[in-house]
C-alpha cells in the first residue's frame, strides 16, 4: 500500500507536467524531421538524422533512398548526427550503411559481464554464448576492473549486406556530439572501427554496446530500479560508456570544419 501511494504521487506529478510538454511538442516534432539538402550542386550533399527510432525505419526509407539516387555522383556526403539520442541499430544498418555500401561489412562488438547470481538469468536469456574473461582478445585499453571483477564476455559479429542502391563512392563525413547515445553511438562506433566514414565534432555520449538495463525491486521500499549488467567495449578495449567515441577530427564547429575540408578538394 505504501508503494502504491508513492507511485500514485509520482504519477500525479507526471500528469501535471504534460501541459507544458504539449506546448513544446510541435516544436520538438519539427526538429525531429529529416533534412536532405544539396549544399553545393554536384559536389556536397547534407543529411540530418535527428532520430534512429524504430518507428521511423520504414517511414524514412523511401525518402532516404530517393535522396541517395539523386546524389550518387556527388563527391561528399555529410551525415549530421548531432542531437540524435539513438533508437534502433536496424535504422542505420538498413537505411544508411546498406544502401551506401558496395561490399559486405563485418565487425565485432564485445561486452563483458560480472556474472552475479541475480543477473545471470538475464544474461543467458539475451546472449547465445559466453566465454571466460581469460580468453578475451588482447587490447591496449581495457579498464583494470575487466580482469579483476568480470567473469565473462560475449562477442557479437555484425554483418551488413550491400543493397547496391546508389553505387555511391564519395567521401562520407559524420558529425557527432555528446547527445549521441544508444544506436547513434553504435553507428559512430561502427564508423570509427571500420573507417566507413570520418567522424567530425565532439566526443559522443556512449552506451552503444550491450542491451537494455534490467529491473530490480528494492527489498524494503519495493521501488523498482534499473541497472546495466553489460559493459560494452570499444575496438581498443576501453569501456564505451566511460570513454565513448572520440571523433577523428575534434571540433566544436563540425559542419564548418567539414565544409572547409570539402571546399579544399
Amino acid at each position: 500500500m505504501r508503494l502504491k501511494k508513492l507511485y500514485s504521487a509520482w504519477l500525479d506529478k507526471i500528469k501535471s507536467s504534460q501541459t507544458n510538454k504539449q506546448k513544446t511538442k510541435s516544436v520538438k516534432e519539427n526538429s525531429r524531421e529529416l533534412k536532405l539538402e544539396i549544399m553545393q550542386e554536384n559536389k556536397i550533399a547534407y543529411l540530418k538524422l535527428p532520430s534512429f527510432s524504430q518507428d521511423r525505419v520504414k517511414k524514412d526509407k523511401k525518402e532516404l533512398f530517393n535522396f541517395y539516387k539523386k546524389i550518387k555522383d556527388y563527391s561528399f556526403l555529410i551525415i549530421d548526427l548531432r542531437g540524435n539520442s539513438g533508437g534502433s541499430d536496424f535504422y542505420w544498418m538498413e537505411n544508411i550503411v546498406g544502401p551506401l555500401t558496395n561490399e559486405t561489412i563485418k565487425f565485432k562488438r564485445y561486452s563483458t559481464y560480472k556474472g552475479g547470481k541475480y543477473s545471470m538469468p538475464f544474461i543467458k536469456a539475451r546472449v547465445d554464448q559466453l566465454f571466460s574473461i581469460s580468453k578475451l582478445p588482447k587490447k591496449p585499453s581495457y579498464p583494470p576492473e575487466v580482469k579483476k571483477s568480470f567473469k565473462y564476455f560475449s562477442q557479437e559479429i555484425v554483418k551488413i549486406e550491400p543493397k547496391n542502391l546508389a553505387n555511391y563512392n564519395g567521401k562520407i563525413y559524420v558529425l557527432t556530439d555528446e547527445d549521441n547515445f544508444s544506436a547513434a553511438e553504435s553507428f559512430a562506433m561502427f564508423c570509427k572501427s571500420t573507417n566507413w566514414a570520418a567522424l567530425v565534432g565532439e566526443k559522443t555520449g556512449g552506451d552503444g554496446v550491450g542491451f537494455d538495463p534490467i529491473f530490480y525491486m528494492l527489498p524494503n521500499s519495493g521501488l523498482l530500479i534499473r541497472f546495466p549488467i553489460a559493459m560494452g567495449l570499444n575496438s581498443d578495449g576501453s569501456a564505451n560508456y566511460e570513454k565513448c567515441t572520440v571523433p577523428d577530427i575534434k571540433t566544436g564547429q563540425p559542419l564548418k570544419k567539414v565544409l572547409e575540408l570539402t571546399n579544399n578538394n
